[in-house]
């Protein structure tokens, strides 16, 4: 096996095992674009709040997100932090890519 896609999978995994959300919280569909071929959704367990967006298309994707609130979110597969602004949460994806936010 690609050592590189070795350690990814490893990676998706110790995040998965760090957030309960994302293996027993309330599931939530944020966003469907078939024509850009993006998908959003939320995981929630208790104060855990997780966004997980997809970019499957060929290109770079601009995705935007509707909040409840104004927070502060930490990217854990890319090892950014993000603010999200009057509510919203926008945010660039590389091609064939996904970013998990953990709030």
């Amino acid at each position: 096996m690609n050592r590189e896609i070795f350690d990814h999978y490893k990676k998706i995994i110790r995040i998965r095992n760090n957030y309960a959300a994302l293996q027993t919280g309330s599931f939530k569909t944020t966003l469907i674009n078939n024509n850009k071929n993006v998908y959003a959704s939320a995981r929630r367990l208790g104060k855990q709040f997780i966004l997980v967006t997809i970019n499957n298309s060929n290109f770079n994707r601009k995705i935007k997100l509707n909040l409840n609130r104004n927070d502060l979110f930490y990217d854990a597969l890319n090892n950014l932090t993000v603010k999200s602004n009057r509510k919203k949460l926008s945010i660039n994806v590389k091609a064939k890519w996904g970013r998990i936010f953990v709030r």
